[in-house]
């Protein structure tokens, strides 16, 4: 039950952490963000028959964050309320889906929302500002519990319950339906008369979008007027579902009829887009358009889980010194991606660092040499030309964004010039 939504000011001395203001420019945008504390209680679930939740403790008091991005102005909202699980796989909070799309959301007036997703990330909140987190309160209500042998992949912390994030998030989505002094977008949803909720998630957060699906989306209670949801999209994942609480492990996704690990799918529509450094293990059965499965995946050839964009660039300036105030330096060992269809060096979805050790996560590009690249396509005028028709056919075909198109050609364009042609 949500209690309450308190708005943190922005001073001189005090921002959110994660602040998309530096990089994007917002105010440029006609955008605004601002960061909200909620508060209330949840329970603790454990995994029951069919997946679905079985409480094991009830009304666990905690206080997390929302960074909400949306046009300045509520008229010019286009409906759509992106609500981002934010990933906690380096300990604290990464938008990785905005940094990722933030050029479209914005261009498209959308209202976008990032919910802390685990109380992993609270010890460096509290780090990089102890004032102005000091409210935020994940305390593990079970702490008698003993500790599993195999916690799972990610550092297990026992003071935090990662599973309340289960009951904040539903309640949040349901909440944002409502027309609730609570809720933070009522003036938005008013002007617009609707308000379209889609949940999304990279990499760990995309097992907490399975999740939400296959345990609580669609619980009665949850879906009887309307759906949780209207939409799904997670990236940089396979079919895993995230552990129901701090204790348990990782489930595989599980459905009567569908096979095991390799298909998702929702009623509402379901969209999952890989990297090769996922392709390598997610093995999709396909796309589904069964009632009540809907599924649509799309792989990314040339790509790697991590760029040197949403590693390190985006959070050039600012965003460092903020990740700095906690101890952490941002790195990007390897190389972003190559593009296929005319190719100026040969590329691999993982690197290796100088011991030796495979990187799953970064890819690595060998490049041509200058006199291969001139016998492939003479120079770099006609090379233009041809990255230009590629860049034209795939905006014909949906895979590029027409306002993606020249800055897309351009970044090509520059790295083969780099390698001599």
């Amino acid at each position: 039950m949500i209690k309450e939504m308190k708005q943190i000011p922005v001073t001189k001395e005090s921002h959110p952490f994660a602040s998309a203001m530096f990089h994007c420019r917002l105010g440029e945008l006609g955008y605004v963000e601002d960061e909200y504390f909620m508060s209330g209680t949840g329970n603790v679930y454990q995994e029951g028959e069919n997946r679905k939740p079985e409480k094991i403790f009830s009304d666990a008091p905690y206080t997390t964050r929302l960074l909400i991005r949306r046009p300045a102005d509520p008229e010019t909202f286009s409906g759509n309320v992106v609500i981002e699980v934010l990933n906690a796989s380096a300990m604290m909070d990464i938008d990785r889906m905005w940094v990722n799309f933030w050029k479209y959301f914005t261009r498209n007036s959308d209202i976008y929302i990032g919910i802390t997703s685990k109380g992993h990330v609270v010890d460096a909140l509290k780090k990089f500002d102890p004032e102005r987190y000091e409210a935020i309160n994940w305390a593990n209500p079970m702490p008698e519990r003993e500790t599993p042998p195999q916690a799972g992949s990610f550092p297990f912390l026992s003071q935090y319950e990662s599973g309340l994030f289960w009951d904040m998030l539903v309640d949040f989505a349901k909440l944002l339906r409502t027309d609730s002094d609570l809720n933070p977008i009522t003036s938005y949803k008013k002007a617009c008369g609707k308000a379209w909720l889609y949940l999304t998630g990279w990499s760990q957060s995309g097992g907490y979008v399975t999740r939400m699906i296959n345990s609580f989306a669609y619980l009665p209670e949850n879906c009887a007027e309307e759906p949780l949801f209207d939409g799904y999209l997670a990236a940089g994942c396979g079919a895993g579902m995230a552990p129901m609480n701090a204790y348990d492990v990782s489930s595989p996704f599980a459905r009567g009829g569908i096979p095991t690990g390799s298909m998702m799918g929702a009623r509402e529509p379901y969209i999952n887009i890989n990297t090769e450094s996922e392709n390598r293990h997610v093995n999709w059965v396909g796309d589904s358009d069964q009632p009540g499965f809907l599924f649509r995946t799309y792989q990314i050839p040339g790509s790697s889980h991590d760029s040197g964009y949403n590693l390190v660039k985006y959070y050039e300036g600012q965003g460092a010194e903020d990740n700095l105030r906690f101890g952490t330096v941002l790195r990007f060992n390897g190389e972003s991606g190559e593009a296929i269809d005319y190719p100026a060096a040969r590329y691999q979805s993982y690197s290796r660092s100088a011991e030796g050790r495979v990187d799953a996560m970064f890819g690595t590009t060998y490049p041509l040499l200058a006199e291969v690249l001139r016998g492939l396509y003479g120079s770099l005028e006609y090379y233009r030309t041809l990255v230009e028709k590629s860049a034209r056919e795939c905006v014909k075909q949906g895979f590029l964004l027409e306002e993606d198109r020249e800055a897309c050609v351009e970044e090509i364009v520059e790295k083969a010039a780099k390698r001599g042609l």
